[in-house]
């Protein structure tokens, strides 16, 4: 009888270490699960940042190629836009603005 008292008694603590064990490997796999969802959150922001970036190049290459290629290309690059008109008693031009992205006037300094 004593025999099994002690078996009893040594499968209980057995079973209570293997529950203790359990309950830490869940709150270990949780902690990794929150760890990863951040990072994996993380990852697709830089992703979409750089997706952002090549769209914003190719704009770029696309542009400084046709800029290029027009035979107007000195006048692009100054940021004046010379615009013909059809009457021809007017000998005026405009002057249009650059492409600023910002929405400022091109060519002037900064204003306070």
């Amino acid at each position: 009888m004593c025999y099994y008292l002690f078996s009893f008694a040594f499968s209980f603590a057995g079973a209570a270490s293997l529950l203790a064990q359990q309950r830490a490997t869940e709150r270990e796999a949780r902690r990794t699960q929150a760890t990863v969802a951040v990072e994996q959150r993380q990852v697709e922001d830089a992703v979409a940042e750089l997706q952002q970036q090549v769209t914003e190049l190719t704009f770029y290459a696309r542009t400084v190629k046709e800029v290029g290629a027009s035979p107007n290309k000195a006048e692009i690059q100054e940021g004046q836009v010379l615009v013909a008109n059809d009457n021809s008693n007017s000998s005026s031009t405009s002057r249009g603005k650059g492409n600023n992205r910002s929405g400022r006037k091109s060519g002037g300094g900064r204003r306070h």
